[in-house]
Order: C-alpha cells, then structure tokens, then sequence
C-alpha cells in the first residue's frame, strides 16, 4: 500500500470510528440542557457563568456541529 493509500485508510476508519461514536450520544438533549444553563445560570449563580459562559457557549457550538454530522451519517445509513 502507498503513502496515499494509507491516508486515505486512515481517514476512512478514522470518519468511520467517529460516526459510530457520534451515534450513541443523545446529542439533543445535551444540547437542550445547556440552553437551560444558558437560561438559568445568569439568574441564579452570574459569577459562575461569567466565568463558565464562553466555555459553555463553545460546548454548544460543537455539540451543534457534531448534531449535523450525526444527521447526516443517519441519512447515509449503513456505509463500510
């Protein structure tokens, strides 16, 4: 196998390895939760979330993107 090839093996496994992680989360209700942070947290501890707001606002970003990719690797269905 070339150098290429190889790459390409990796990468494959690798996208395959994390689709198949990405699946078993419930990616929805963590989501859900950190809008009830978002919502809640200001109100009942502002000094904890002025501290933890960007690193949670981050954590909602991801948790979005990986939401994206796990819909669309449910569309494709079964890829080897």
């Amino acid at each position: 196998m070339t150098e290429r090839e190889q790459e390409y093996a990796d990468i494959h496994e690798f996208i395959l390895k994390l689709a198949t992680s990405v699946k078993a989360v419930n990616l929805d209700k963590f989501i859900k939760q950190i809008n009830v942070a978002e919502q809640v947290s200001p109100l009942t501890d502002p000094e904890l979330f002025e501290k933890a707001g960007t690193n949670l606002k981050r954590m909602k970003k991801l948790a979005c993107s990986l939401r994206q990719f796990q819909l669309v690797t449910e569309s494709l269905g079964s890829i080897k």
